[in-house]
């Protein structure tokens, strides 16, 4: 059974299986080189069935997914998500599922994620999004990926690294109830694409983008636009310099 198997895929098969863990050779210890990232979720009372996507594709993405359910209830209250080692993008992961109120990383130890645009698009009913450790530094591609959330008051993203990111269009878009932001360490080494980044966020007021690497081929389309209440962007001068379409119907 375990002949053509790495280690790791049997630890997946056998987790709970004490006897053909000691066939195999392997212990629970090992377990922590398997479950690299590990994502805890809350679901709204009414929740569906479907809680990730996992897309249609040959290099189809391994999603392993275990239910915790309340002992008193038949209802879901928490669900713990481990994603396969072979996963090396997380595009779309929980795109247009709008039954999700809440969503912990506990464990993010891997650093070959390149891709995590409209990760969280549309997640509705989100409120509460903890990414304390959250692993970007691999990352390429950002474009969208809160999007739409249209519940989330905060978002901390201090600990994000966008050094490789190239793209950040509509990265923060139609985050209507979102009120302040911090991205002071955002700095990226890349010309980066920010068109619509912070685009139709109604209820920002304060924004902190001081650190922004703004190179020449950055291009900022409606950056801003609609963000009337947007009455504190802290930037820098060379910032103030950018074209007017940033600020595209914003009253700043």
């Amino acid at each position: 059974i375990f002949d053509n198997l790495s280690k790791i895929r049997i630890l997946s098969l056998i987790k709970y299986n004490k006897k053909f863990q000691n066939i195999a050779d392997i212990t629970t210890k090992d377990y922590k080189y398997f479950s690299e990232i590990e994502i805890e979720l809350i679901p709204t009372e009414n929740a569906r069935e479907k809680f990730i996507n996992i897309e249609e594709k040959k290099d189809k993405p391994y999603y392993h997914i275990y239910l915790h359910e309340n002992k008193h209830s038949n209802k879901i209250n928490k669900i713990n998500v481990i994603i396969d080692y072979q996963v090396k993008s997380l595009s779309h992961l929980f795109y247009n599922i709008y039954d999700i109120e809440s969503i912990k990383f506990i464990r993010f130890y891997r650093n070959n994620i390149y891709d995590m645009s409209s990760m969280f698009e549309r997640c509705s009913l989100l409120k509460e999004l903890d990414l304390s450790n959250f692993n970007t530094k691999d990352v390429t591609d950002m474009h969208s990926m809160f999007e739409k959330c249209t519940s989330l008051i905060k978002l901390d993203v201090s600990n994000f690294n966008i050094e490789n990111v190239t793209d950040m269009n509509c990265m923060f878009k139609k985050c209507i109830k979102l009120e302040e932001l911090n991205l002071f360490d955002f700095n990226s080494k890349n010309d980066i694409n920010m068109n619509c980044m912070f685009s139709l966020c109604s209820s920002m007021q304060k924004l902190n983008i001081s650190d922004f690497n703004i190179n020449n081929e950055t291009t900022m389309w409606k950056m801003f636009f609609q963000c009337p209440r947007c009455l504190q962007i802290n930037i820098k001068s060379k910032f103030k310099e950018i074209k007017d379409e940033a600020f595209d119907n914003t009253d700043i």
